[in-house]
């Protein structure tokens, strides 16, 4: 197994935890494994295999946060981790992932500012995809000129307004008194 560089086992049905041993594939450079019911954390042991060019665990039910581990993946290329549950924010280390080209995060739950800068968000162009996870936004220094689906922070597109809880506690804000 130390010289295996490729496994793709997409659409397998597997499920639960990762084999012990996933550290010592330290010739790994692909691995495809989405659309597994595998409904856990993501193992944080990926970030040890630092060759991986490209790693796709997309719509697979992952839940918790990205490991930040994974900014150790100096070779990634390609990562792809839509339509899953990950929480929390996009490890601020993955900006400094000089050769991905394509980063995939949509339709999770993660949140906080986005931490690309626009130089980042140029070189990946269309092939970021943020959308579909409401909670997160753009630094409006590094959003500027750029077409994202992602909110600058401090943006509030809705608002909601408490209803007084009588008419005469009520105050107009543009009537003359």
């Amino acid at each position: 197994l130390n010289s295996l560089n490729f496994i793709a086992l997409s659409n397998n049905k597997l499920k639960g935890s990762f084999p012990k041993g996933l550290t010592k594939l330290v010739n790994l450079q692909y691995f495809i494994m989405d659309d597994n019911p595998m409904f856990m954390p993501l193992p944080s042991d990926f970030g040890m295999l630092v060759k991986l060019q490209e790693l796709r665990l997309a719509n697979s039910g992952y839940s918790g946060s990205i490991p930040s581990s994974f900014s150790q993946l100096i070779n990634l290329t390609t990562l792809s981790l839509e339509k899953n549950r990950l929480t929390g924010e996009i490890p601020a280390g993955f900006s400094s992932l000089s050769h991905i080209y394509h980063l995939n995060l949509s339709r999770n739950f993660l949140e906080g500012a986005v931490p690309f800068n626009a130089s980042f968000l140029r070189r990946l162009g269309r092939n970021l995809d943020l959308s579909g996870n409401p909670g997160l936004c753009l630094d409006p220094n590094e959003a500027y000129g750029l077409r994202t689906d992602i909110n600058a922070c401090g943006d509030h597109k809705s608002y909601s307004f408490a209803q007084p809880a009588k008419k005469s506690q009520a105050t107009c804000m543009f009537c003359s008194s």
